[in-house]
C-alpha cells in the first residue's frame, strides 16, 4: 500500500535521490517564492524540481515516471502518493506559436533560470541545506514587493503571451506591484495574448478572481488600462476601469462568475434588457469557455440584477421567490458590490417574515392533469400560476389553490375558492 505524504516530502526525496547520484537538483518556481514569503515547507502545494539530470537519467532513477513533456525535458515522477514535475535545466528559443518553443537545449542552472518569466519565480532552493541560489535578483524583488521580468520584458512577453496575464495576476497579489518596465511592456505587447488558447486565459482569470490575497480591483484596472481586457472579450470596455474595480473590490465572495458579473455590470450604451443580458452572458460563456454550471450562474446574475433593482415594485410572491433562491448569497453579494445595500436590507426584512427556505409546491403536474389538462406549455403556465398563488397566500390549502387555478388562477378566483 502506498503512503501519501506531503508534496514537500515527496519532492525532497526526489532531490535527495538525484543528488546521491551525482546530479544537481533544486526546488524551483512558485514553491520557493511562497516559502520565502512565509509559507511553511509542509504546507506548500505543488512543488517543481529542476535538475541537471537528463530525462532518461530521471526515468532510470525512479520506478514510476510519465514522460509528459519529455521532448521539453519534463518527466512526471510518482512517489509517496504525489506527482512531482522534474525538469532538466534547459534553454528555449524560436517561439513560433507565441507559446511553446520550437527549440530546446539542455543547459546550466543559471541558463535555465534566465529563460523563466519573473525574478520572484526564478529562485532555486536546495532543500538539503536550505540555501537559495539567486541569479536574477529575485530575493531583492521579493523584499521590495516588485514583479519584474527576467531580462528584457519585451522578449519575455514575445516568447509567451500568457505571461501578460501572469504579470497582472502576480502584480495584484498581496503587496506586489508591477515594475515600470514590465508594466510598459505589458501594454506594448498586449496583442500577444491573441495567440493564447482561451482555456489558458480562463485559468489565469480564475486565479485572479479567486485567490484570497488577490487585489481584484487593481487587477481589473490593469487589464483595462493595458488594453488586455478588450482582447479577452469585446464587451470589456475601457470606460469600465473605475466602476469595475470598485465593484469587484466590494465583492466578499471570491467566485469567477461573481467577478465576471461585476466587471460586465454595465453595457456600453447604459441600457439593458433581459434579452440582451442573456445574449451577453451566452457570448461571455462561449468566449471564456465557461462550464454549463458557470454559464447558467452568470446568466442568472446578469438577468436577475434587473429584477432585484425593481424590488419594491414586485409582487410579494416574486419577492419571496428571489429571497429564497438557491444562489441568493451570490446574488446579494453582487447587489452590495454595486451599491444595492438598501435592496438587500429590504430583502432581509422580508425574509425574516418568510424564512430562508422555499416551501415545496402544493400543486403539481399530476394534480392539474387530474383536472383533464394535458402536458404542454399551457400546463406549465398553470403550474407557475399555482406556485405564485401559493407564495402570495401561504395560508391557502392545496385544494383552494387547485380550485382557483381551475377558475382562472387570478386572486379573485382564489378569494372565491376560499369562500
Amino acid at each position: 500500500m502506498s503512503t501519501t505524504e506531503s508534496p514537500y516530502r515527496a519532492a525532497f526525496s526526489i532531490v535527495q535521490r538525484l543528488r546521491e547520484n551525482g546530479h544537481e537538483a533544486y526546488f524551483v518556481g512558485g514553491s520557493v517564492r511562497d516559502h520565502l514569503l512565509g509559507c511553511p515547507l509542509e504546507e506548500l502545494g505543488e512543488i517543481d524540481v529542476a535538475t541537471s539530470a537528463l530525462p532518461e537519467q530521471v526515468e532510470g532513477l525512479f520506478a514510476r515516471t510519465i514522460g509528459v513533456g519529455k521532448s521539453f525535458g519534463v518527466i512526471l515522477v510518482r512517489t509517496r502518493g504525489q506527482e512531482v514535475e522534474v525538469a532538466t535545466f534547459r534553454t528555449e528559443s524560436d517561439y513560433a506559436d507565441g507559446r511553446r518553443p520550437s527549440r530546446v537545449e539542455y543547459a546550466t542552472a543559471e541558463e535555465d533560470v534566465r529563460r523563466r518569466d519573473f525574478t520572484v519565480n526564478g529562485l532555486l532552493l536546495d532543500p538539503l541545506n536550505m540555501q537559495v541560489r539567486d541569479f536574477v535578483g529575485g530575493v531583492a524583488d521579493l523584499r521590495s514587493g516588485v514583479i519584474r521580468c527576467i531580462g528584457d520584458p519585451s522578449e519575455r512577453f514575445r516568447e509567451d503571451g500568457l505571461r501578460l496575464l501572469r504579470a497582472v495576476r502576480f502584480g495584484s497579489l498581496g503587496e506586489f506591484v508591477l515594475h515600470a518596465d514590465t508594466a510598459a511592456a505589458l501594454r506594448n505587447h498586449r496583442d500577444r495574448l491573441q495567440a493564447i488558447a482561451k482555456e489558458r486565459v480562463r485559468e489565469e482569470l480564475v486565479k485572479i478572481a479567486s485567490h484570497r490575497r488577490s487585489r481584484r480591483g487593481d487587477a481589473w484596472r490593469t487589464l483595462v488600462e493595458s488594453g488586455l481586457a478588450t482582447l479577452v472579450h469585446s464587451q470589456w470596455i475601457p470606460e469600465s476601469a473605475d466602476w469595475g474595480a470598485t465593484a469587484v473590490d466590494r465583492l466578499e465572495l471570491r467566485t469567477f462568475v461573481g467577478f465576471l458579473a461585476a466587471t460586465f455590470g454595465r453595457v456600453q450604451n447604459g441600457a439593458s434588457t433581459l434579452r440582451s443580458e442573456r445574449k451577453r452572458a451566452q457570448a461571455i460563456a462561449e468566449d471564456l469557455r465557461l462550464s454549463i454550471e458557470e454559464a447558467r450562474s452568470l446568466t442568472d446574475l446578469l438577468v436577475d440584477r434587473g429584477r432585484y433593482r425593481g424590488w419594491s415594485r414586485l409582487s410579494a410572491a416574486r419577492q419571496r421567490l428571489l429571497a429564497t433562491r438557491i444562489d441568493a448569497a451570490l446574488q446579494e453579494d453582487l447587489l452590495r458590490a454595486e451599491s444595492g445595500e438598501q435592496i438587500v436590507v429590504e430583502l432581509e426584512n422580508d425574509r425574516g417574515r418568510w424564512g430562508r427556505e422555499r416551501p415545496a409546491p402544493l400543486v403539481d403536474g399530476r394534480a392539474l392533469q387530474g383536472l383533464g389538462l394535458r402536458p404542454g406549455p399551457g400546463l406549465g403556465r398553470l403550474l407557475r400560476r399555482a406556485r405564485l398563488l401559493q407564495l402570495s397566500h401561504p395560508e391557502a390549502s392545496a385544494e383552494v389553490i387547485l380550485t382557483a387555478v381551475k377558475a382562472g388562477g387570478s386572486r379573485r378566483a382564489l378569494a372565491q375558492a376560499r369562500g
